[in-house]
């Protein structure tokens, strides 16, 4: 899961370069289409068997890819780090959901410790709660529906290998992003651009490898909170790269 949450937050970081020169669908386009020929790639060379539970598949590909829909939106419109801060707080809701979509049952202070975590995500979003940010909503939805890809990783680890569990998140979301791409419009890559997508799509698909691999073998309420890991690496990111620092409020979030 570190290996997965460094990987991610080099996406991240791509992403957000990307989308100053592209539309957030041609961003999220070439997100999938890079990771779905990558992957593809993997699964021909490796021979790996094709899907049992496809209504499952289904399910995981869709919760990610509105997601990643909703994340990339995010990235786009407010700072790396508060969009890293919100998306990675999908641990909270596998937490919650682990126990009633999966019979997990976490510890007292884990309970606790989420919504002590939860009260963070409010104060990024907006401290009095006068003026929520649209934008920052959509970060922490986009947390909602990836702890239910979570959830289905879980659940698909049983017939399922990770390479094909993350070939179908990969596809799925190319298709999707497609027509949004040509609604937004197309803008051709420069040299330079070319390996951003190409780097964010290659990011994408080890993170997400690993991220399957870790769900796979150790309980979801145990492995997830390890991905705020990419939290830290993104606020210092953006603040390197952007010079983006959260006021007091996001910060102590």
């Amino acid at each position: 899961m570190l290996t997965a949450a460094m990987a991610f937050a080099a996406m991240s970081a791509l992403m957000k370069k990307a989308g100053e020169a592209f539309s957030f669908g041609q961003v999220v386009f070439f997100r999938g289409l890079v990771a779905f020929a990558i992957i593809t790639t993997i699964v021909k060379v490796r021979r790996i068997p094709g899907g049992v539970n496809k209504p499952g598949l289904f399910a995981r590909s869709l919760f990610g890819v509105i997601a990643i829909f909703m994340y990339v939106w995010a990235i786009v419109n407010i700072d790396l780090g508060l969009a890293s801060g919100l998306n990675q707080s999908s641990p909270l809701f596998v937490v919650l959901l682990s126990g009633l979509l999966l019979g997990e049952r976490p510890g007292w202070l884990l309970t606790v410790l989420v919504f002590l975590a939860f009260g963070g995500a409010v104060l990024i979003i907006s401290p009095d709660l006068s003026t929520v940010s649209v934008d920052a909503l959509l970060g922490l939805g986009s947390a909602l529906f990836a702890a239910l890809a979570y959830i289905m990783v879980r659940r698909l680890r049983a017939t399922e290998r990770p390479e094909r569990i993350v070939q179908w998140f990969a596809g799925w979301t190319s298709l999707a992003a497609f027509p949004v791409m040509l609604y937004l419009g197309f803008d051709l890559p420069s040299l330079e651009q070319w390996a951003v997508l190409i780097g964010l799509g290659f990011f994408g698909v080890v993170g997400q490898i690993f991220l399957t691999q870790a769900y796979r073998f150790g309980e979801a309420a145990v492995v997830s909170p390890f991905l705020y890991f990419s939290v830290l690496l993104n606020f210092a990111i953006g603040w390197w790269f952007w010079g983006e620092m959260p006021d007091s409020h996001g910060l102590f979030g």
